[in-house]
């Protein structure tokens, strides 16, 4: 499998998402295993000088799809891939830069999601992310993401 670097994650996201754009969103690591992203301040602002929720929340839900994205590059058939669930809990307020990391290195996970879309032409993923530290955390997004095959 050959994982895009962080310049083409972000390239791609900012084409293809333009939200990321305007919001910032640069890749700071992609694996197979996890990426992270993050945002900026300034264009994520809210009253209170902290960043937004809905914001945290974009971000959170941009750093899974993207996972889910880096690994359907390994095959061969092209598919889309949605967000059919989302929960977030904000735990404290972000006040600066924000780092938003999605991890999922059970490859039993990612085989059963493989074998069904293979199968069926349609998977699903349930994937987590976290801003700030993972011992300790701001914010906590736990997402559904489908992948739906191209006949």
């Amino acid at each position: 499998m050959s994982l895009p670097s962080c310049d083409a994650l972000e390239a791609y996201l900012h084409s293809h998402i333009p939200v990321s754009k305007a919001m910032g969103v640069m890749a700071q690591s992609v694996s197979p295993t996890e990426v992270v992203l993050a945002a900026p301040l300034d264009p994520n602002i809210n009253h209170k000088s902290t960043v937004f929720g809905g914001s945290l929340g974009v971000v959170a839900t941009l750093a899974c799809w993207s996972l889910v994205y880096v690994n359907l590059m390994e095959l061969t058939q092209s598919s889309d891939i949605v967000i059919t669930h989302g929960d977030i809990s904000y735990l404290r307020p972000v006040n600066d830069v924000f780092e938003v990391s999605c991890v999922c290195d059970d490859p039993s996970q990612w085989e059963r999601f493989f074998t069904i879309l293979k199968r069926k032409g349609r998977a699903r993923i349930t994937l987590d992310a976290t801003v700030g530290e993972p011992k300790d955390p701001c914010v906590i997004f736990s997402g559904t993401f489908a992948a739906i095959a191209h006949r």
